[in-house]
């Protein structure tokens, strides 16, 4: 009896145990009404067990208490089918553990050959899978499946927390390439930036010209607004891990034109001894614009960020076996991004928020980890910092400031003089927005970026 239940997923199935019981009650309350009244609205059929679109009218009491014996009796045979179901699972979950350890929570090696099987044809398969499930599948696989799935579902293996970094770097140079090769419309600058990904250029000729690859990208998927590029390289002499999340209305474009990366460069640059920084600029989702009904004023964008971050802090976590410093580098909208991370469990050793525009109410600092905060003395972004209200989901209660466990610290920026007259506040103002640009790059910020490497450099 064990041997057949072995393949069946049991979450799967407990899943569809559970899907199964809320219709066996749907089933039961209709029993009733047809006894009842003798009449029916008109039902949806539900899984195979009673028929759709059934009209009972009052008056056909004989029809009423035949249907109603009927739909008892699918009750009961959906009831028994859960049990089935229960047994199956148990004996699937005992069969796993006896042969292969899966009550260890150990991914037997027949359950992960099944998933890779399943992967093949269906990549949305992995979709579900938590980062920690996605590394156990990985680890199960052969060396011969796995440079299979990276070859033949590149795109997937290139954006799946859980697999490791080399892999998805080599899956993303193959992405780049199938961009470049199969007559995508490209602008100038995506196709520089892809050719460095992917290591190939097509010369003169019309000869593709095969080079050695100069960018990492650990994650790429152009359609879903995903992108994370990683400077400078990751192993035993890595002392400083940094991620550095920029901020509103980022786009894939400020990656292929190196307006994002600005930053990290200086960070690998200026580290002390060299080699010893690596920097992954992030933007693993789509970033909210300046929409007044779904922008980056509404406190839940959040979430659309920040969970992937948290999800992609897991996967790093895994990565970083000799236990490198962590810091997370946000600017502006970027700050909210890295406190929804902490609300989920994320850990950082240091926090260095510039120009950010807070946190939501429900975040709180980790006693374990240095806050810093970086905000020109008439940053606009001061004007913005806690606007808002719960009524209309608007606004970061929770500022980057001391009052929330941050070091401020001073950026060197000199003070813009207040506007005297009406026709002075444009000027003003676009000073102010200056303060805010700059924080989070390196023209013009010497100071910023300068303390940043010695915060790394403890």
């Amino acid at each position: 009896m064990a041997d057949r239940a072995i393949g069946m997923d049991p979450m799967a199935v407990s899943e569809q145990s559970r899907v199964i019981s809320g219709h066996t009650a749907t089933l039961t309350e209709l029993a009733d009404e047809v006894a009842r009244t003798g009449e029916a609205s008109r039902w949806p059929g539900v899984f195979g067990l009673f028929p759709g679109n059934l009209i009972l009218t009052k008056g056909s009491i004989f029809l009423a208490e035949n249907a109603a014996s009927d739909v008892r009796l699918a009750a009961e045979a959906a009831h028994e089918l859960i049990g089935r179901l229960g047994v199956n699972v148990s004996e699937q979950i005992a069969a796993s553990s006896a042969g292969d350890g899966y009550a260890d929570g150990q991914m037997s090696k027949r359950q992960a050959d099944e998933l890779y099987e399943r992967v093949m044809r269906d990549p949305h398969a992995l979709d579900d899978m938590s980062p920690e499930q996605v590394a156990q599948w990985w680890s199960t696989l052969s060396k011969t499946q796995q440079d299979a799935f990276v070859s033949e579902q590149h795109w997937v293996a290139g954006n799946t927390n859980g697999i490791p970094f080399d892999r998805r770097a080599q899956a993303n140079q193959l992405n780049a390439e199938e961009m470049l090769l199969s007559g995508t419309p490209l602008s100038d600058a995506q196709r520089e930036y892809l050719e460095q990904v992917a290591g190939l250029h097509v010369n003169a000729d019309g000869e593709v010209v095969r080079d050695a690859p100069t960018k990492n990208l650990i994650s790429f998927d152009p359609a879903a607004d995903r992108i994370i590029e990683m400077i400078g390289e990751l192993g035993p002499e890595t002392t400083n891990i940094v991620e550095y999340v920029p901020g509103t209305a980022s786009t894939m474009n400020d990656f292929y034109t190196e307006g994002t990366q600005g930053m990290g460069n200086a960070l690998v640059d200026g580290a002390n001894p060299p080699g010893s920084t690596v920097v992954f600029v992030y933007k693993d989702s789509p970033f909210p614009g300046w929409d007044a009904t779904t922008g980056v004023y509404h406190s839940s964008s959040a979430s659309s960020a920040g969970g992937p971050y948290h999800d992609f802090n897991t996967a790093l976590a895994m990565e970083n076996t000799d236990g490198a410093s962590v810091t997370s580098i946000e600017h502006s909208y970027g700050s909210s991004v890295g406190g929804y991370a902490e609300t989920q469990g994320t850990h950082f050793d240091n926090r260095i928020v510039l120009g950010g525009i807070g946190m939501t109410d429900d975040w709180t600092p980790d006693p374990d980890t240095n806050y810093y905060s970086y905000t020109g003395p008439d940053d606009i972004i001061r004007l913005a910092r806690e606007k808002g209200s719960e009524e209309t989901n608007t606004g970061y209660e929770m500022t980057p400031t001391a009052e929330n466990g941050f070091i401020e610290l001073d950026t060197g920026y000199d003070d813009i003089p207040s506007p005297t007259f009406i026709w002075d506040v444009p000027g003003y103002v676009e000073d102010a927005a200056d303060q805010h640009r700059r924080v989070g790059g390196v023209d013009d910020n010497q100071v910023v970026v300068g303390g940043i490497i010695e915060i790394l450099n403890g």
